[in-house]
């Protein structure tokens, strides 16, 4: 069954993910709060260019294996979500209050799919759902670092209700 294969493969996609503890990312020096979405996090540095290009390899291949039109990868730090890589939208930092990722976070299997937001009581409001880029489904796993704490998020999102099988 396709949609069956489809959400299997995202979630050995995401679980695979593991970082090894020598990747560091440092915040940007200057964080713009409004519009809500800013400008691509750029790897610091003392981050290898190799990671950064495997983060957006990675967006894309769950951009095509979900057959979406928005794919992200995300990390939580202190009130923000920072997203690491994104592919169909240019996605920077986000309050933690209104991002899709805590809730990712919070499920009870580390994933979350929401097939339609606009049904859904936690997202019917939200900013990325009431204005652009007006997402109407979203799927996320959480990635979990060499410690077995969560480091970050594997998002699938599009602008029209479906399931992780639509395609």
């Amino acid at each position: 069954h396709q949609s069956d294969r489809q959400s299997q493969n995202f979630l050995k996609l995401a679980r695979r993910q593991t970082l090894s503890e020598d990747i560091l990312w440092n915040e940007p020096t200057k964080v713009n709060a409004e519009p809500v979405l800013t400008g691509h996090t750029q790897p610091s540095a003392s981050t290898d260019a190799a990671h950064a290009n495997d983060f957006d390899a990675l967006t894309r291949l769950a951009r095509q294996l979900c057959d979406t039109p928005i794919a992200s990868i995300s990390s939580m730090r202190q009130e923000r979500v920072w997203y690491l890589a994104a592919q169909g939208v240019q996605l920077g930092s986000v309050n933690a209050r209104i991002a899709f990722e805590p809730h990712t976070f919070k499920s009870n299997n580390a994933t979350l799919v929401v097939p339609n937001t606009m049904a859904d009581d936690r997202f019917a409001t939200h900013p990325f759902v009431s204005q652009p880029p007006r997402i109407r489904f979203y799927a996320g796993a959480t990635i979990f670092g060499p410690d077995d704490q969560a480091f970050g998020c594997l998002s699938v999102m599009d602008c029209v209700p479906r399931s992780l099988g639509d395609a």
